[in-house]
């Protein structure tokens, strides 16, 4: 049986998508269950943080979140024209009937023209499916845009964070479909250079797409608490903390410092007098004034009281004598 070129289109050109499919599905997965190993995950954890301070300015000194908003808006609605145009192209390029480049005998594969047909619309749908997700994108975050600039009200942080994580995540998937796009564009020139190009391309994105710098913590009371626990701190108990001691360390009491031995003579440890805090106003001044006459008198009591019991006592000894 005689190998034609034909045959490397079907086996080539599935494993490609196969190995692209498989990588984002992979990439998806660690997005969904460990989204701090991802960059996407690592980037929404700075967004929170910024939409959090971006809310908690007042609505006058906004004009910095505007317009990283709209550097944001512009950029997907300048790939979103530009997905755009080039749908167009493919179509009237599939129109034109004369064009004989991609049939020629200098492209390895298969070269019919309902193979031809196939490749242009694969990429056609690659770049309508950006153009769908550049345009969400920009959705989004123009809601942001307005949800942040809205004077005089109370928005919920929860909703800003979603828009701007949703256009971000829009996107995202409208730069994988340019990248598929990408992939289906080599397929012109046959099914050799677009198998290379999946492999490549996984192996690029995997490094692109990989996290492993901690998270920032944007609040300085974590930062402080995390600073903390990262030193070997010693307490009452014995050992050193770690970072994941924190909240045990909220609560510790302060450490005991003892003193050195002394070889000399001390006198005995007499307990100081406590001292009362000073009044705070005049108020509080007479009711401890108070506080200390009424003792006073209780005193007094008591005394008169084992005073008496003591001269009945004298009289009855004296009437049994």
């Amino acid at each position: 049986m005689k190998f034609h070129k034909e045959y490397l289109d079907l086996i080539l050109v599935p494993c490609g998508l196969i190995i692209m499919f498989g990588y984002h599905l992979f990439l998806l997965h660690r997005y969904l269950n460990r989204p701090h190993t991802t960059v996407m995950g690592f980037e929404n954890n700075d967004r929170r943080a910024w939409v959090e301070r971006i809310m908690q300015v007042d609505k006058r000194d906004v004009g910095t979140a505007l317009s990283v908003i709209q550097s944001n808006t512009t950029a997907a609605t300048f790939l979103a024209s530009v997905s755009l145009t080039l749908c167009s192209l493919i179509g009237a390029w599939i129109a034109n009937s004369s064009n004989i480049f991609f049939t020629s005998q200098l492209i390895y594969g298969d070269t019919r023209p309902t193979a031809i047909s196939i490749k242009y619309i694969c990429l056609l749908i690659c770049f309508l499916l950006a153009f769908a997700c550049f345009i969400q994108s920009a959705r989004h975050f123009v809601h942001a845009n307005y949800l942040i600039s809205t004077p005089d009200s109370y928005i919920p942080v929860i909703n800003v964070e979603t828009a701007v994580i949703r256009g971000s995540d829009f996107w995202a998937l409208g730069l994988r479909a340019l990248y598929f796009a990408l992939d289906l564009l080599l397929w012109f020139f046959g099914p050799i250079p677009m198998f290379i190009c999946s492999v490549l391309m996984v192996l690029v994105l995997h490094y692109l797409d990989s996290n492993s710098r901690p998270l920032l913590l944007h609040n300085m009371s974590q930062a402080g608490q995390f600073h903390m626990a990262k030193r070997d701190i010693k307490g009452p108990r014995s050992g050193s903390y770690s970072p994941f001691d924190l909240p045990a360390l909220v609560h510790l009491p302060p450490p005991h410092h003892e003193k050195p031995p002394s070889t000399e003579h001390e006198p005995p440890y007499e307990k100081p007098p406590p001292v009362l805090p000073p009044p705070i106003c005049k108020n509080h001044e007479n009711a401890l004034h108070q506080h200390m006459v009424v003792e006073e008198v209780e005193q007094l009591d008591k005394d008169k009281d084992e005073v008496e019991v003591e001269l009945w006592s004298k009289m009855q000894e004296d009437t049994v004598r």
